[in-house]
């Protein structure tokens, strides 16, 4: 069976603990729409709760990184947090929600990591930075694809509440979990991810933060910075918090 997982909306990838690690920021405008084969099966958000989700599968796909993995927006750009002098991230990874927002946390094993829809971006340092061209297309989506070999089924298991979704050895499987807020979001969607990330240069006086956006198209009214939910990366992963 083939197993593909696209993802979209506020998420960050990272691979961590022998598995791709995969934190959703949702609020009331994203909801984490879970989809199975075109079918809608749940609005996974529950208020004010942390849930985690687990893809369960008996595949030996390798973890790899596949077509267009660089143009996933990796918060370690260059322009954005850089790395440090020995070559890890800037980042530390430690929840700090902000009101009415959570974090679904998704771990998936195996399988072979993509970019899709490619689109120019901007950059600003928040808050009152100047916007620059981002040096490179970004991704809006996010694909994981692999190959169960035998007849084993595929388990989307959530906490709290549990639940278990099961889907039988068939010949393709389409998983959509699409945390994108349509353009209806009141600010712009990529301070969400400083929920779960902040950088370890910052201090008490001054938060090292960023903004990015879609780049308006020739001829057209410039873009706002309101609903840019595009996936992100971290790699290297960011340092876990204490």
């Amino acid at each position: 069976m083939k197993v593909k997982i696209t993802i979209n909306g506020d998420a960050m990838i990272y691979e961590r603990n022998d598995a791709w690690n995969v934190t959703f920021i949702t609020d009331e405008y994203h909801k984490l729409d879970f989809w199975a084969d075109g079918v809608l099966v749940d609005s996974l958000r529950r208020a004010g709760v942390t849930r985690n989700l687990s893809i369960i599968t008996g595949s030996s796909s390798p973890r790899k990184q596949g077509d267009d993995f660089d143009k996933i927006l990796d918060m370690n750009h260059h322009s954005l947090h850089g790395l440090d002098s020995l070559g890890n991230s800037n980042l530390i990874a430690k929840q700090n929600s902000g009101p009415d927002r959570e974090l679904i946390h998704m771990t998936v094993p195996v399988g072979t990591v993509s970019g899709n829809n490619l689109v120019e971006y901007w950059y600003a340092e928040y808050p009152g930075g100047t916007k620059h061209d981002l040096d490179q297309k970004v991704a809006r989506e996010i694909k994981i694809v692999f190959v169960v070999e035998d007849e084993s089924s595929v388990k989307v298991e959530l906490s709290d509440p549990s639940k278990t979704y099961e889907y039988p050895s068939q010949s393709t499987l389409d998983l959509l979990f699409d945390n994108d807020c349509e353009g209806l979001s009141t600010e712009d969607d990529f301070l969400h991810y400083y929920d779960w990330v902040s950088d370890k240069r910052s201090t008490s006086t001054h938060q090292i933060r960023f903004i990015t956006g879609k780049k308006a198209a020739p001829g057209a009214s410039p873009e706002t910075s309101t609903g840019n939910c595009d996936p992100t990366s971290v790699m290297p992963p960011p340092e876990l918090g204490s």
